[in-house]
């Protein structure tokens, strides 16, 4: 299925300046393995020490509430990519 991916700004220098993507996947892990094809710099993000900095979002829920990267994509879902927010 195709799937709308969708980056937040901070995550711009990592994807080449680009803010969204379509790409084609049956999963949420298939999606984001051809995100790191198409955005090479993201792959650090996705894969390494600051993947629990970020957060994945499946049409506005969290995919660790659903599924995690096993989650099915359907036809127009849209995934957001998204640093956690912390402060105090």
């Amino acid at each position: 299925m195709r799937c709308r991916v969708n980056l937040a700004s901070p995550l711009w220098k990592y994807s080449g300046n680009q803010a969204e993507f379509e790409i084609e996947g049956d999963t949420v892990r298939q999606v984001l393995s051809r995100l790191e094809e198409e955005a090479p710099g993201m792959k650090d993000i996705l894969t390494g020490p600051l993947r629990d900095a970020i957060r994945i979002y499946l049409n506005n829920d969290d995919i660790e509430m659903l599924e995690k990267m096993d989650t099915a994509i359907k036809a127009g879902d849209e995934l957001y990519i998204s640093p956690v927010l912390t402060g105090g």
